[in-house]
């Protein structure tokens, strides 16, 4: 008898990257094989080519640019840190333009209350 384990191991090949939305090529990680060098590394600038051609992204994409967890992400967005979405199709996106005007006015306050990064 051939035991089959707790449960059946979930393939994540064919279903979208978390990130670009490519069919996934792993497994165990749902990311296509480009996006997946880059999570890792968490250096986006590998993956700039792509990153650089879209104006919205997805809660996985904007935690993954800001090196944090989905939950640091939304606690973020929650406390009014980063920007709320925008809503196509029933799904959040975050335009990159209100990305960098956040980023830009972080950056000012930071500098008006003397803090050097």
């Amino acid at each position: 008898m051939t035991g089959t384990g707790s449960g059946i191991a979930k393939s994540y090949i064919g279903r979208p990257c978390l990130i670009c939305g490519a069919p996934a090529v792993y497994e165990k990680v749902r990311h296509c094989r480009k996006c997946h060098s880059a999570y890792n590394k968490m250096n986006m600038r590998k993956h700039g080519e792509r990153m650089e051609e879209r104006i919205a992204y997805r809660r996985q994409a904007c935690a993954a640019m800001f090196d944090c967890s989905l939950s640091t992400w939304d606690r973020w967005v929650k406390q009014g840190k980063m920007p709320r979405p925008i809503r196509i199709d029933g799904v959040p996106r975050w335009l990159l333009s209100d990305l960098d005007e956040q980023l830009k006015l972080l950056k000012h306050k930071d500098r008006i209350a003397g803090r050097t990064t």
